[in-house]
């Protein structure tokens, strides 16, 4: 699946799921770089970008470090407007679909 279908299908499902335009806001570039990395884990993030040579400011990289084994699962963006959309294999197709690698 093309990279850029994934995601714009992803978030089509994150809308579905769990009643949200957005799972991850910040304020500016560190506090978004802080919540990616809360919800997808930190560790993910610097592979990835070591994989795609993206190079990181230490204060970017020591953000990445200390959530590196952090991560938010699906289910704890569960609430009770959306409780009754839960399903585990949609949020493990999320997960899968939001998976980025490097070409």
């Amino acid at each position: 699946m093309c990279g850029a279908l994934a995601v714009f299908l992803a978030v089509w499902l994150v809308k579905k799921l769990f009643k949200r335009n957005s799972l991850i806001m910040g304020r500016d570039i560190d506090e978004q770089l802080l919540k990616t990395a809360e919800t997808f884990g930190g560790q993910r993030l610097l592979d990835y970008c070591k994989e795609a040579n993206i190079e990181l400011t230490p204060k970017r990289q020591r953000i990445l470090k200390a959530n590196a084994v952090n991560r938010i699962y699906w289910k704890q963006f569960q609430s009770l407007e959306n409780d009754h959309l839960k399903d585990s294999d949609a949020h493990d197709l999320l997960d899968k679909m939001l998976r980025v690698h490097p070409v």
